[in-house]
């Protein structure tokens, strides 16, 4: 599928994203294994997250699925589930749902502070698990009770929409109940950081998770230093910030990264490419990246390399081109975010 792009004046409007890929998997996971029937709301709509519903069914579980609303009749903890579990991919929460079948205490030891979703899906199905200065510790054998439960949207995905709205002159844009975990913050704090004008409008709790509205002006960017630590925690972000730091002040580097930029070799050379398709300059150090500042982006035909934050970023700074722009392969998006590109104009047209 190709897609066009047309440059807009300004982006505006309100928004609601889909439901957060990561939790949407840990409450799917622990309702399957409570007693009785469970409902999820605003289930993350992507192709990867309805892969786990089907490998949930393959493995006997009962469910409905109406839109984005899921709704799982629980096995509970039946011992034939455990070796055969689409588990995530964090070894921590692998450990955790091990330690939900296990007989007595799983203590659990994080070197840094790592995302909490899967703790605070078991706990809201009644489960009894702690976290203290990083040990967390996990009874065993709970009897997991049903319930219904609401996915926030996905700040992953919002950035894209947040430097729509950064980079485009005239902009506001709200982000309606978008999850604000403290452990996913980095986002946000890197933003703020480089000068976005970023206001979190309302928070509250939903299940244990934090979720709140977030209002953002355009605002002009200085740019900034990432260090390695940051690149890995936003590697998913970071086709967006690249867009992002292309027209700011100072630009975007980063440095000391070397773990980054190996994992990410190959989607950064995609990147790269469809960079230098609009005339902008990226360069890729053995550390890291160097972007410098103030740019501007030629229409192009892009490349999505059947990468979805490519499409989405790409498609994003296509909006600031002087013509329109071209996306190859823009069904990438459906892995994550089918409804990306009639959601991105509507916003556009304010």
């Amino acid at each position: 599928m190709t897609q066009t792009i047309q440059p807009v004046e300004r982006v505006s409007g309100a928004v609601a994203l889909p439901g957060d890929r990561s939790i949407s998997h840990n409450l799917a996971l622990v309702v399957s294994l409570a007693e009785g029937t469970s409902k999820i709301t605003n289930f993350a709509t992507g192709s990867d997250s309805h892969a786990i519903l089907a490998k949930l069914r393959e493995l006997g579980i009962g469910m409905e699925v109406d839109g984005t609303t899921v709704t799982i009749h629980g096995r509970g903890l039946d011992d034939s589930l455990l070796h055969s579990l689409p588990l995530p991919r964090t070894p921590k929460a692998a450990e955790l749902f091990h330690g939900l079948f296990a007989e007595g205490q799983t203590v659990v030891r994080e070197p840094s502070m790592l995302p909490d979703h899967t703790e605070i899906a078991i706990r809201a199905l009644g489960g009894d698990v702690k976290s203290v200065r990083r040990v967390i510790t996990l009874e065993g054998r709970p009897k997991l009770e049903s319930r219904e439960l609401v996915v926030p949207c996905d700040l992953s995905l919002a950035a894209c929409f947040l430097v729509a709205a950064l980079l485009v002159p005239g902009s506001q844009l709200v982000i309606r109940n978008v999850g604000l975990n403290p452990t996913r913050s980095t986002l946000l704090d890197f933003l703020f950081s480089i000068g976005a004008r970023i206001r979190v409008m309302r928070i509250e709790s939903v299940n244990g998770e934090l979720v709140g509205d977030i209002e953002v002006k355009q605002t002009p960017i200085q740019g900034g230093v990432m260090d390695g630590v940051t690149a890995l925690e936003l590697a998913e972000e970071m086709p967006a910030l690249a867009v992002l730091g292309a027209v700011s002040e100072r630009g975007l580097v980063v440095r000391d990264a070397a773990e980054w930029r190996l994992a990410e070799a190959g989607r950064l050379g995609n990147l790269a490419e469809n960079f230098a398709r609009m005339g902008v300059q990226l360069e890729l150090t053995p550390d890291g990246m160097r972007i410098p500042g103030k740019q501007k982006f030629q229409p192009t035909a892009f490349d999505s390399f059947g990468d979805h934050g490519i499409a989405m970023a790409c498609g994003v700074a296509a909006l600031r081109a002087d013509g329109p722009s071209t996306m190859e392969d823009a069904e990438a998006v459906d892995q994550v975010f089918p409804d990306f590109w009639s959601v991105l104009e509507r916003m556009a047209q304010g």
